[in-house]
């Protein structure tokens, strides 16, 4: 067996700020403090609940900001109902939501009918969770990570 140590995240450009900030949010350091432009430029809130997580994101909205919630692949991601209705595949205990809508392969899109785009910048989203790659690309003021 060989073992590794990756010192580096290629997927955050090698940023030693942000690789050091997470170790911080982890305790994988003894250090008191996170690295300083990140505890100035940024809020980050850890919540017991997904009911925690909805809090975080209605109260952005009530103040204009654009907050969507989001999760790695840790659920089933159902093709609609019969009805065009969505899953509600994401389950915590008794929370529930859908992830967002799949964009078909069998189907071209116009930009401004995507159903990333509609997930992203429309209230249809609002209720809905996102995926790490249907997230790809957009602004969001915050986000609620699952």
């Amino acid at each position: 067996m060989v073992e590794y140590d990756l010192d580096a995240q290629f997927r955050c450009g090698e940023c030693a700020e942000y690789t050091k900030w997470i170790d911080y949010l982890l305790g994988f350091t003894d250090e008191t403090e996170g690295p300083k432009s990140w505890r100035e430029n940024y809020e980050f809130t850890v919540t017991d609940t997904p009911e925690g997580l909805d809090e975080i994101i209605e109260k952005a909205h009530d103040t204009g900001e654009w907050a969507r919630l989001l999760a790695g692949f840790c659920w089933r991601w159902s093709d609609p109902a019969a009805d065009g209705t969505l899953v509600h595949d994401v389950v915590i205990d008794g929370w529930s939501r859908p992830w967002n809508a799949k964009a078909l392969a069998s189907r071209s899109y116009k930009p401004e009918s995507h159903p990333y785009r509609l997930w992203a910048e429309t209230p249809l989203g609002e209720t809905q969770v996102g995926c790490i790659y249907s997230a790809q690309g957009f602004e969001f003021d915050r986000v609620g990570v699952i």
